[in-house]
């Protein structure tokens, strides 16, 4: 339900010519990134189901399946899954900075501002998921990397956390801004 009323949502906004504004666009790309993790979720519990449902039974058969392809593309969506929930984290605070900048700048010049979020939201995630998928691979490359080693999860949690903190804190000044003013 709402996987289809994200794309609804996006399909609407894109069609309407009306709704092409630089916040619809931060809204949109934060709907496609929730739409991309959805998709992810669903490939990595396909590949779950495929990978332990059709078991090798016997000790050849284990040696060849611990080398397949298929625990490559299980790793594979494994990294897409945690791309993508950091690109929804990232969105999340480019609306944050979005809003603050709206109440606070007196300028604002759109196409440039949407040029930097658009690299903040779906670039910044790179910047932590390849170093965490790097580590994964030399520190602990064992099956579909299902357990995490704490400093190793870290990479990806670090700036996932940090980007809530500043998020939050936008939306903490304004309160205290408004309640000075009331």
């Amino acid at each position: 339900l709402s996987f289809s009323s994200l794309c609804l949502a996006v399909l609407i906004m894109s069609l309407l010519r009306k709704l092409h504004c630089t916040r619809n666009y931060i809204h949109m790309n934060l709907f496609v990134s929730f739409i991309f993790r959805a998709i992810a979720v669903i490939i990595k519990e396909v590949i779950f189901q495929v990978m332990y449902t059709n078991l090798p039974r016997d000790e050849i058969g284990w040696n060849s399946y611990t080398k397949s392809t298929m625990l490559f593309v299980c790793k594979a969506s494994k990294v897409s899954l945690e791309y993508f929930v950091g690109c929804n984290y990232f969105w999340l605070l480019v609306e944050a900075i979005f809003l603050h900048t709206l109440l606070f700048t007196a300028v604002l010049t759109r196409k440039r501002l949407l040029k930097k979020y658009m690299i903040i939201g779906w670039g910044t995630p790179l910047l932590f998921v390849i170093p965490w998928t790097v580590a994964k691979t030399l520190y602990e490359n064992k099956s579909c990397w299902l357990h995490n080693i704490r400093w190793i999860w870290w990479i990806i949690r670090g700036p996932i956390t940090l980007s809530v903190i500043v998020s939050i804190m936008p939306y903490e000044f304004h309160l205290k801004w408004l309640v000075f003013l009331l």
